[in-house]
């Protein structure tokens, strides 16, 4: 009952808040303008993720936290992210002052009881693992940024990125279930429910855009399900699972930094050459691109919450096997190719006030 009661309060919450939020943000006039790397034919609000953030950590705060796992590192790391996603919507920071404040969330969230405890082997059955002690504050604060920043370095097509958190937070609720960690799959849940409103208005044509206070808490708290089941007991919800569930955003993620550094750019500089882009620039609409994306993660979270299911050396061979076919995939589409110049990717909306969407 209590999942029921998560996922329908979030979502909500999310539903009713959302257009609110976008008339206030257009009425303040925080907008994000076409152009650039943005490919977007009219300015759109983009204060979304504000709603996400009250229903996210609302939920969690009346469902997940009475349940009496130590839950009070997530909801302050999630208000310190949500603080700096603000500030940098309305006033931006430097990619530098944002780190610190991922890190500042990491390490509040891992110094309040969120630290992962110990790595269990996929090879074996529950129980098994080794315990980290100390390490597992830095590795715990390191997890959390990476996710963080793959979230917000998907979230590059109308709908993308909260498709994407809502596929990987509906099977990390699946693998909470089936561990049996009722305040993890209130939070997974609550993401579902949060991501899942938001995407109706987000989904091509946007009316509103998530920012970097949706982006920053999807990441923080994809990451924070991840462990949070761990400081329970040895039954701990390894990492194997999300790091499955979020093998293309993580494929994308490693495949820039590599790009970049051979082209010798910032790493953290944004370009138009991200997996979405080169699906629009291989003739996908938005809306196909997106939904490709879509089943390819869904395949991912799939396999992840069958290896929690059958932790067994049978179902990572199959793991494996889909890892090599949707390589091959998008090296058929073209998706490996090194760029010797920055990609541009010509925006493929029709005018501003006929939105059409091209190639189905």
């Amino acid at each position: 009952m209590i999942l029921a009661e998560a996922f329908g309060l979030s979502f909500v919450v999310a539903v009713v808040a959302t257009p609110i939020m976008a008339v206030l943000s257009r009425r303040w006039g925080l907008l994000k303008a076409p152009g650039g790397r943005h490919i977007h034919p009219q300015p759109v609000p983009t204060l979304g993720g504000v709603p996400m953030a009250i229903a996210i950590l609302g939920t969690s705060a009346l469902l997940a936290i009475p349940l009496g796992t130590p839950l009070g590192g997530f909801f302050a790391g999630g208000l310190v992210i949500v603080a700096v996603g603000l500030i940098d919507d309305i006033w931006g920071l430097s990619w530098k002052l944002k780190l610190v404040g991922q890190l500042v969330a990491g390490a509040v969230f891992a110094g309040l009881g969120g630290a992962v405890s110990l790595l269990t082997n996929p090879f074996v059955a529950f129980g098994a693992g080794v315990q980290l002690g100390w390490l597992g504050i830095p590795l715990t604060v390191v997890w959390v940024v990476a996710v963080i920043n793959i979230v917000n370095l998907i979230d590059g097509l109308d709908g993308l990125a909260s498709g994407i958190a809502v596929i990987v937070a509906g099977a990390m609720t699946m693998v909470a279930m089936i561990r049996q960690e009722a305040a993890v799959a209130v939070i997974a849940l609550a993401v579902v429910g949060a991501a899942g409103a938001f995407l109706i208005y987000n989904f091509w044509p946007a009316k509103i855009f998530m920012g970097d206070v949706g982006s920053g808490l999807l990441g923080f708290a994809l990451a924070a399900v991840a462990v949070i089941g761990s400081v329970k007991d040895t039954t701990a919800l390894t990492l194997a699972a999300p790091l499955i569930a979020l093998a293309l955003p993580i494929f994308d993620t490693g495949f820039a930094i590599v790009r970049r550094v051979r082209l010798g750019q910032p790493i953290g500089q944004a370009d138009r050459d991200h997996i979405h882009h080169r699906l629009l620039g291989r003739g996908f609409g938005q809306r196909r691109a997106v939904i490709s994306l879509y089943l390819i993660t869904a395949l991912f979270g799939a396999l992840a919450v069958l290896v929690v299911r059958f932790p067994s050396k049978l179902i990572l061979g199959t793991g494996l096997l889909v890892i090599v076919a949707t390589g091959l995939m998008a090296r058929r589409w073209g998706l490996f190719t090194m760029p010797e110049a920055p990609h541009q990717t010509p925006s493929e909306e029709a005018p501003a006030d006929r939105p059409q969407e091209l190639n189905p």
